[in-house]
C-alpha cells in the first residue's frame, strides 16, 4: 500500500508504479487515479502561539470556518484555556502549547471537527513541557483514544486508534478519570471512505 500524505483533502491525483532492483527501473504501470481522503493536523495553542509544521492552529474558539473548507472548535469558547509554554524542553512546538479540557469555564470541553463520514486514524499527543500531575483520558466517538499518565522522565502521551464517524462531526471529550485532561496535537486522517 501507499499514503500520499501530500495530497490535498478534494483533489484527485494520478499515478504510475515501477519496480527498482539492483539492475534498474522496470516499465511503468498504467495509470491509476485516486481522490484523496480527508487529513488535517490541529496543533492547540493560544491566539500568539507559533504553528506547528503543516498544521493548522486552534486557538480556542467555538466550532466555525477555520478556512480552507475547514470548521471545527469547541462546545464554547476556550481560548482562556490555552496555553504556549515556550519552554526549552519542547522538542517541537506540537510538544510547546495545549488546550485544557476540565477548567471551570468549560469543565466539560468537548471539541469537534467537520469530517466526511468514513473511517479514520487519530493520532492525539498530550502533555505539559513544564508540569505533570495529570492524568490523561480522551475520547474520539466515544472511543477510549488517549490514556496515560505524564511523568518527569516521559511528559507526553501519544497513542493512534482508528474509530468511525457516522454523523459528520468527530468529537474530542473526556474520558471517565481525566484529571487535568489536556490535548497537544490532533492528526485526522481519513482510511476509508
Amino acid at each position: 500500500t501507499f499514503t500520499d500524505k501530500t495530497a490535498t483533502f478534494g483533489k484527485t491525483y494520478f499515478y504510475k508504479v515501477t519496480a527498482v532492483n539492483s539492475s534498474g527501473e522496470g516499465n511503468r504501470s498504467n495509470e491509476q487515479s485516486a481522490a484523496s481522503l480527508f487529513h488535517t493536523l490541529v496543533n492547540f495553542t493560544t491566539s500568539t502561539g507559533e504553528l506547528a509544521p503543516n498544521a493548522i492552529n486552534d486557538t480556542g474558539l467555538t466550532l466555525g470556518s477555520r478556512g480552507n473548507g475547514l470548521r471545527f472548535g469547541w462546545n464554547k469558547t476556550n481560548s482562556a484555556n490555552a496555553r504556549n509554554r515556550n519552554s526549552v524542553d519542547s522538542p517541537d512546538e506540537a510538544h510547546d502549547s495545549f488546550a485544557l479540557l476540565q477548567e471551570p469555564t468549560n469543565n466539560a470541553a468537548v471539541w469537534q471537527i467537520n469530517v466526511p463520514n468514513g473511517t479514520y486514524q487519530v493520532t492525539l499527543l498530550a502533555g505539559d513541557p513544564t508540569a505533570i500531575g495529570s492524568v490523561v483520558a480522551l475520547r474520539a466517538e466515544g472511543v477510549l483514544a488517549l490514556n496515560g499518565t505524564p511523568t518527569s522522565d516521559a511528559h507526553w502521551v501519544q497513542s493512534t486508534v482508528t474509530v468511525t464517524v457516522a454523523d459528520g462531526r468527530l468529537t474530542i471529550d473526556n474520558a471517565p478519570g481525566a484529571i487535568r485532561n489536556l490535548i497537544n496535537f490532533i492528526e485526522v486522517l481519513q482510511i476509508l471512505p
